[in-house]
């Protein structure tokens, strides 16, 4: 019998990202998202001298109803994502909203390597809110009618 040469079946990591101190420190939820995550990249090569590269890169959906249907719930999902962001393991390159067709896009990272030393910088995910802001109304209604105009009816 032939072995499947799918390369679709694979998910390849590197050795030295499970030797990681980074590694060590991610919750059993957050490797799974992370391996979910290294089996949507798609990786090229343009030529034999050139290394292997992420082709879509910052582009890789992964939604809370997938992550759901993996068997991961919201809450788990929520915190591996801010974990894997927070060590270097992903960026997020669009922010969703949250609304339908509109879900966030991340990119595979190597910040991971610089962990645990100075070169490292943390860069959180922006929370909800964050990424939008509403204008401030200062602390009045919508119906609110500035004093200055006559009242409604008046002549």
């Amino acid at each position: 019998m032939a072995k499947d040469k799918d390369p679709l079946n694979y998910v390849w990591l590197d050795r030295e990202l499970l030797k990681s101190c980074a590694f060590r420190q991610l919750t059993k939820s957050s490797m799974l998202v992370l391996f979910l995550f290294h089996g949507k990249k798609r990786t090229s090569r343009p030529n034999s001298r050139r290394p292997w590269t992420v082709a879509n890169n910052g582009e890789l959906q992964f939604t809370y109803r997938e992550a759901e249907r993996t068997g991961i719930p919201r809450s788990s999902f929520m915190r591996a994502i801010d974990q894997l962001t927070h060590l270097g393991f992903l960026f997020v390159s669009k922010q969703g909203s949250g609304l339908k067709g509109d879900c966030s896009l991340y990119g595979v990272s190597g910040e991971w390597r610089k962990y645990g030393t100075q070169r490292f910088k943390p860069k959180p995910r922006k929370k909800r809110g964050e990424h939008f802001r509403l204008p401030k109304r200062g602390g009045r209604g919508i119906r609110h009618v500035p004093k200055s105009r006559p009242p409604h009816g008046s002549l």
